[in-house]
């Protein structure tokens, strides 16, 4: 009995032995591979590949055009141990339309510090230069100057998009709800007229904002008189005040313009 005892325990032994040294085989051979890492709504790290994107609309913000860039973040999750160096991440923009979208990095770089085995990166994309347009691309890590290996193949690719879009789908427009408002509040429906409501009420959500009939009033009324002062400006400054043409209208020169 004591004999058999003995020989679970050295074969108990043996196998947790041999655990170990396959646990540090995978650890310190993979070290070294790199992959993308993003964020949920709540900012924790998530490794799903639907976490791995970028969407901007540069149309829909408060901003107007003055939102000339977007900062973009970025984390990467390295595979195995730590080093007690930093290590140099380089990327890549693969283009993925014909209008190339502008990415800007920093000029120092980047690195993943000493010790550390995840980091989060910035970078900035600037506005598309044309409006209605989408532009896509793939940002990839450039493996001929990084200091490290390519990890999982679904995690190799962080997807970038971004547009200048404002339209009724876009800003959340029911036709019909804009229809009602035309007759006493709004006009027929423009896109110039659209960008104005938006960046001079703040407003990114059309949906939201027509919910509130008595708010829908009294914002209708002040885009009237809004208009109005913009025309004065518009007439002593129009390269500082862009003439606002309704290109419903195009090739004719007809200012934008509510029913009140």
């Amino acid at each position: 009995m004591q004999k058999e005892i003995k020989w679970m325990i050295i074969a108990t032994l043996t196998l947790m032995a041999i655990s170990c040294e396959e646990y540090k085989m995978v650890t310190y051979d993979e070290g070294g591979q790199i992959n993308f890492m993003g964020w949920d709504e709540w900012n924790y790290e998530r490794d799903g590949v639907e976490y791995l994107t970028w969407n901007k609309n540069f149309g829909i913000n408060p901003l107007g055009d003055s939102l000339r860039i977007d900062t973009v973040r970025v984390g990467v999750k390295i595979m195995g141990e730590p080093t007690d160096y930093p290590r140099q991440v380089v990327f890549k923009v693969k283009a993925l339309t014909t209008e190339e979208m502008q990415v800007e990095f920093l000029p120092e770089g980047y690195v993943v510090p000493a010790g550390e085995g995840k980091a989060a990166f910035k970078f900035v994309i600037k506005r598309p230069a044309k409006q209605n347009v989408v532009y896509k691309a793939d940002l990839e890590f450039d493996y001929q100057t990084s200091a490290f290996t390519p990890g999982t193949v679904e995690r190799q690719t962080f997807k970038l998009q971004c547009s200048d879009i404002v339209n009724q789908e876009t800003w959340n427009v029911n036709p019909a709800t804009w229809e009602g408002l035309s007759s006493f509040c709004l006009g027929d429906w423009s896109e110039t007229k659209a960008r104005f409501i938006i960046t001079t009420l703040k407003i990114t959500d059309f949906a939201v904002w027509a919910s509130d009939d008595w708010g829908v009033f009294l914002d209708c009324l002040d885009l009237y008189y809004i208009l109005d002062e913009y025309k004065a400006a518009s007439a002593i400054d129009p390269q500082k005040y862009s003439p606002l043409w309704d290109e419903t209208k195009l090739p004719d020169k007809v200012w934008i313009s509510f029913p009140f």
